[in-house]
């Protein structure tokens, strides 16, 4: 039996219903990794990075390379 897995893609279940190990595994490493890379924007952001290297945008793209030009960071305004 497959079965659509989340995050990306098929896995096989096994008899039972339940997934391998080794699926487990790396659905688990991979949200991992986007988890490190949303704490990562979310840093970003409140250190106002906004734009470039290092900022909330290229972690956006990072979690969804198909973003690459929709994203328009509209930075904070702030009176002083």
């Amino acid at each position: 039996m497959i079965a659509a897995g989340w995050p990306g893609g098929l896995h096989q279940l096994m008899a039972d219903g339940t997934m391998s190990d080794d699926d487990t595994s790396g659905q688990i490493a991979q949200l991992q990794q986007q988890q490190a890379l949303l704490t990562r924007a979310l840093r970003a952001a409140v250190e106002g990075r906004w734009r470039g290297e290092d900022s909330v945008e290229a972690y956006l793209y990072a979690l969804d390379p198909g973003l690459q030009g929709q994203v328009q960071p509209d930075p904070p305004r702030y009176d002083a």
